[in-house]
C-alpha cells in the first residue's frame, strides 16, 4: 500500500497536479506516513509471546499462556470428546485486528451427534451464564474442540456450527487431536471459514483464569468415578474377566514329576551339607584333643633325657675311680682263702669242699655285690654346685649377685674376690644377666 502512494506522488508531480511544494517534500510526508503505520502496528503486540506457525495476514490472533495450558493438558482425560468455549476482546489498530483469547472454559454435558457437537438454545445460555461468573466484561470470541484420534480438519457439521451458533466476523475455532498432539485454527470472516496457519501465546497476569482453573480442579476431582469406563472395548474387556468362570488350577503330570524330583534333589542337598557339618564339628574337636595331648606329652616329657644322661656320664666317671680299691680288697681275700686251704691235715673229703666253696670261684661274686652297691651310690643326683664346678663356668641369672653366686657354688662367700680375678670384674655389682663367668 506504501508502494502505490508513492506512485500516485510521482505521477500527480509527473503531471502538474502535485500539491504545494516540491517533489521531496511530498516523498517527505509519504516516509512519514510509513513510520506511524510500522510504529501503529508494532505497538499493538504484547510485551511477552511466542510464535505459534507461520502467521500472516491483518488478523493477528494472542492465546493467554493460562488458556493454552488449559486447553492443552500435560495428562489426558478419560473422555474422548471435550468441548470449551473461549472468550476475551478484539482490538482494531488501523488495518490490523488483534484478537486475544484470555480466557476458556469446558462445557461438559454438552451432547453430540455422530462425532459432531450439538449446540442448543439452552447452551447459549448457559454459556452467558459462565461468562459472567467467571469471566465478567470479556466477549465470546469462538470454541475449541478436542476429539481424540481423529485429524484437526474442518467438517461439513463443524462449519454449519461455525455458522449457525458461531455466526460473525472474527469468531474462532481450534480444532485438537490431544492424543497425536495435533491441531488447526479456523477463522469466519466475510461469511466463510478460512484457515490460519498460525497464532501467538503471550503472557500476562490472568488472574481470572487461574481462579477457574483452580475452581475446574476441585470440580473434576469431585466428578471422576474410577468405575466409569467409556471406552466400550474395554468394558467389554472387563466383563469378560469378571464372569469368566474359574478353573482348579491343576500342574500336569510331567511337571509335578519334574516339581518333585527338584524337591527330592533339594532334600537331599540338605542332609549331605548338614552331615558334612557334623563332620566337620567332630573333626574339629578331634584336632583339639589331639593339640592337647602333644602339649602333655611335650610338658610331661623328654627334656629330663640329657640330664640324666649327663648323670650316667658322670656315674661311669665316677665308678672308673671307686673300682681299684675294691678289687685290691677282692685280691687279699682270694690270698687268705688260698693259705687256709693250703693244710692236709683235712682227711674227709667233705671237709676239703668247705675251703673249696670258700675259695671257690662263688666268693669271687662278692666284689660284683661291691660294684652294685657302689653303683648304687654312684647313681644319686649331683648338686647343682657340683654340675656347675664340673663344667667350669657359670651362667648369671636373674637377681643374682657376686656373693650370692660364690655361695651358690662354693657355699660361701670367700671366692668372691677369685671369681673377679678369674674374669676380670672390677665392680663386683657390674653383672649382667646371661654373662658367663668362668670358674676358678
Amino acid at each position: 500500500m506504501i508502494e502505490i502512494i508513492q506512485r500516485k506522488e510521482i505521477e500527480n508531480s509527473a503531471t502538474g497536479n502535485a500539491p504545494a511544494g516540491n517533489t521531496a517534500t511530498g516523498n517527505i510526508v509519504t516516509e512519514n506516513r510509513r513510520t506511524n503505520e510500522k510504529a501503529e502496528d508494532t505497538a499493538t503486540f504484547p510485551r511477552n509471546f511466542r510464535q505459534i506457525g507461520t502467521p500472516e495476514g491483518e488478523k493477528h490472533i494472542f492465546i493467554e499462556d493460562y488458556v493454552y495450558t488449559y486447553l492443552h493438558p500435560a495428562f489426558l482425560g478419560m473422555n474422548e470428546r471435550r468441548v470449551c468455549i473461549l472468550v476475551g476482546r478484539t482490538e482494531t489498530h488501523g488495518k490490523n485486528t488483534n484478537i486475544y483469547v484470555n480466557g476458556a472454559f469446558e462445557l461438559p454435558e454438552i451432547a453430540y451427534c455422530g462425532t459432531a457437537p450439538v449446540f442448543q438454545e439452552k447452551i447459549r445460555t448457559e454459556i452467558c451464564t459462565l461468562i459472567k461468573r467467571y469471566f465478567d466484561g470479556s466477549t465470546l470470541l469462538g470454541w475449541f474442540y478436542d476429539e481424540k484420534g481423529t485429524a484437526p480438519c474442518l467438517t461439513p457439521e463443524l462449519e454449519r456450527i461455525m455458522k449457525n451458533f458461531f455466526g460473525g466476523n472474527n469468531r474462532l475455532l481450534l480444532l485438537s487431536d490431544s492424543l497425536e498432539k495435533e491441531e488447526t485454527l479456523y477463522i469466519y470472516e466475510d461469511g466463510a471459514v478460512h484457515k490460519k496457519e498460525g497464532y501467538y501465546i503471550y503472557y500476562e497476569r490472568n488472574q481470572a483464569m487461574q481462579e477457574y482453573m483452580i475452581v475446574s480442579r476441585k470440580d473434576t476431582s469431585q466428578e471422576v468415578k474410577p468405575e466409569e469406563v467409556r471406552d466400550e472395548a474395554l468394558k467389554n474387556y472387563r466383563e469378560l474377566v469378571l464372569n469368566r468362570p474359574k478353573k482348579n488350577f491343576q500342574l500336569p503330570a510331567f511337571h509335578s514329576l519334574v516339581y518333585g524330583s527338584g524337591l527330592l534333589v533339594v532334600i537331599a542337598i540338605i542332609v549331605v551339607g548338614i552331615s558334612m557339618f557334623n563332620n566337620y564339628e567332630k573333626m574339629k574337636k578331634l584336632e583339639t584333643a589331639v593339640s592337647v595331648m602333644e602339649q602333655k606329652n611335650d610338658s610331661s616329657g623328654t627334656d629330663p633325657a640329657p640330664d640324666t644322661e649327663t648323670q650316667t656320664k658322670l656315674v661311669i666317671e665316677d665308678l672308673a675311680g671307686q673300682v681299684e680299691p675294691t678289687e685290691k680288697e677282692n685280691a687279699e681275700n682270694l690270698q687268705v682263702a688260698d693259705n687256709t686251704a693250703a693244710p692236709d691235715n683235712t682227711a674227709a673229703p667233705d671237709n676239703t669242699a668247705a675251703p673249696d666253696n670258700t675259695a671257690a670261684p662263688d666268693n669271687t661274686a662278692a666284689p660284683d655285690n661291691t660294684s652294685d652297691q657302689a653303683a648304687s651310690a654312684s647313681t644319686q643326683p649331683q648338686s647343682e654346685a657340683e654340675i656347675i664346678l664340673q663344667q667350669g663356668y657359670y651362667i648369671v641369672q636373674p637377681g643374682d649377685s657376686m656373693i650370692s653366686i660364690s655361695k651358690k657354688i662354693y657355699q660361701d662367700a670367700s671366692h668372691v674376690a677369685d671369681l673377679c680375678a678369674a674374669n676380670g670384674i672390677e665392680n663386683v655389682d657390674n653383672i649382667k644377666v646371661g654373662e658367663k663367668l668362668i670358674l676358678p
